[in-house]
C-alpha cells in the first residue's frame, strides 16, 4: 500500500477539514460544567451590575451639596452595607456605604473613607472630587443582551463565574467523546508482566489514554490485538460500535505484519500518508464505513505517537467535541543551542525553557533527540519546531510550544 507523501500543514489542514462535531447533548448545572464543552450561546438578561453601586468604602454624596471651596463638612445620615438598600440621601448629608452597596437615590459619588476625616458623626473632606467617582453604574460591566459566551467555548473557572454573575444556574453542553484506543503489536507486553526475549513493554497504551483523558474524553480501551488481518478487522469493527472516534498506535507502515491500514481500506476509507516530518512520518486517517466512526493511525515509536497526538490527533478531537478554537499557542523564544544539520522534513524537537522571570531565557534541548527517547519528553517542557532545511545558531529565534498548551502537564 502506497503513502502519499504530503507536508506537515497540508496534512494538518486536510484532516481538520474532516473533523465533524459529535453532538449529543448534556444539560448540567454550572457548579458541575467545569471543562465541558458549551453547546449553545449564552446572552445576559440583565444587567450586570444590576444597579449603580458603590467601588469602594466610603460615604456617598451629592456633589453638588459642596458648595465654594474646600474644606467641606457633611452629616452622616445613614449606613448602608452590602446587599442592603439605603433610603433617598437627604440634601447636605451623607450616607456610610460599603464596597458593593447600592447607591441611594439623590447620591452621585461616592468619596473613599481614606480621603475623608470622621469627627463623631459628621465627615470632613478637604480635597475636591470628581462627579461620579467610584461608582460602578447600572450595565457598566453588561449591558442587557450582551452575549456572554459562545458555543463551543471549553468552560473554564472563569466561565463558570461570568455565567454565575450573569444569574446562569443550568446549561446545555456536549457529552464528552468516547475514544477507543488500539494497540497493534504481537511483541507488547502489559506493564508489571514478565518480559520476554523480543518483547516491549506497552507504554503507547498508558500514553495515549493519558492524553485523552486530559482533553476530558472518555478512553475505551481495545483489547491488545494479534497481528493477523482478521484480528484487526475484528478489533476495529468493536471499537466503531463502542466508540465516536477510533485512535491506534502502531502498523501504519508497510511491513509484512502490520495489517492495520489493510483493514482499514477493507473496513471503509482510508488515507495513508507520509508527513515530511520528524519524527512522526507515519500517518493515516479514515472511516469504519458501518458505523462512519473516523479512524487516526498513529505511529508505533511512542514519541511519534506523542508528537502525532498532540499535533494531529488532539485539534481532531477536540473539532469532534465541538471545541471552538483548537489552536496551541507557540511562543518565540531565543535558541541557548546551535543546530546545523537541517532536515529535509519539518522537525520536532524537545526543549525546555527553564522557570523563572528573567528576560534573557533561552530554550535548551534535550541532548538524546532520538524518536525512541520518552526520557527526552519527561525532561521537556515544550516542542521546538524546526522548518524544513533550517539550522540554527545560539541566539536565533525558535517555535517553541509549551506542552502545557497541549494538554501535556
Amino acid at each position: 500500500m502506497k503513502h502519499q507523501v504530503i507536508d506537515f500543514f497540508d496534512a494538518r489542514a486536510r484532516l481538520l477539514a474532516q473533523a465533524q462535531p459529535i453532538c449529543k447533548l448534556l444539560n448540567l448545572g454550572i457548579g458541575d460544567a467545569l471543562g465541558f464543552v458549551l453547546a449553545q450561546d449564552l446572552v445576559s438578561q440583565q444587567a450586570i451590575p444590576p444597579q449603580d453601586n458603590s467601588a469602594m468604602d466610603g460615604y456617598a454624596i451629592c456633589a453638588s451639596d459642596l458648595v465654594g471651596a474646600p474644606p467641606y463638612r457633611l452629616p452622616i445620615s445613614q449606613r448602608i452595607a452590602a446587599g442592603r438598600v439605603g433610603e433617598a440621601l437627604q440634601s447636605n448629608t451623607c450616607a456610610q456605604i460599603f464596597t458593593g452597596a447600592p447607591v441611594p437615590d439623590g447620591a452621585d459619588t461616592v468619596v473613599i473613607q481614606e480621603d475623608v476625616i470622621r469627627d463623631g458623626d459628621e465627615i470632613v473632606i478637604e480635597q475636591p472630587l470628581n462627579l461620579g467617582q467610584h461608582i460602578r453604574k447600572l450595565g457598566s460591566d453588561i449591558a442587557p443582551q450582551t452575549l456572554l459566551l459562545k458555543s463551543g467555548r471549553k468552560l473554564r473557572p472563569q466561565d463558570i463565574a461570568l455565567l454565575a454573575s450573569a444569574g446562569v444556574s443550568e446549561l446545555r453542553v456536549y457529552q464528552p467523546l468516547k475514544v477507543a484506543l488500539l494497540n497493534t503489536g504481537d511483541e507488547l507486553v502489559e506493564p508489571g508482566l514478565p518480559l520476554p526475549k523480543g518483547g516491549i513493554y506497552n507504554s503507547n497504551k498508558y500514553l495515549i489514554q493519558s492524553q485523552v483523558k486530559a482533553l476530558g474524553f472518555e478512553c475505551v480501551l481495545v483489547k491488545p490485538v494479534a497481528d493477523t488481518l482478521d484480528a484487526t478487522i475484528d478489533a476495529l469493527k468493536q471499537a466503531s460500535e463502542l466508540a465516536d472516534v477510533i485512535l491506534t498506535t502502531g502498523g501504519v507502515s508497510v511491513g509484512g505484519e502490520d495489517h492495520l491500514l489493510a483493514a482499514i481500506n477493507q473496513l471503509g476509507e482510508l488515507q495513508a500518508w507520509q508527513v515530511k516530518m520528524k519524527p512522526g512520518k507515519p500517518f493515516a486517517i479514515g472511516k469504519i464505513a458501518s458505523n462512519q466512526t473516523p479512524i487516526l493511525a498513529l505511529p508505533g515509536n511512542p514519541v511519534a505517537a506523542l508528537i502525532n497526538f498532540s499535533l494531529f490527533a488532539r485539534p481532531f478531537l477536540l473539532l469532534c467535541q465541538g471545541i471552538e478554537d483548537e489552536c496551541y499557542m507557540p511562543l518565540w523564544i531565543q535558541a541557548d543551542f546551535d543546530w546545523l544539520k537541517p532536515s529535509a522534513r519539518m522537525e520536532v524537537l524537545r526543549g525546555r525553557l527553564e522557570p523563572g522571570y528573567q528576560a534573557s531565557r533561552a530554550v535548551q534541548l534535550y541532548p538524546q533527540q532520538s524518536a525512541s527517547s520518552l526520557l527526552a519528553f519527561n525532561w521537556a517542557n515544550g516542542l521546538v519546531i524546526l522548518p524544513p532545511e533550517k539550522t540554527v545558531k545560539k541566539g536565533d529565534w525558535v517555535e517553541f510550544i509549551p506542552l502545557a498548551s497541549l494538554n501535556m502537564f
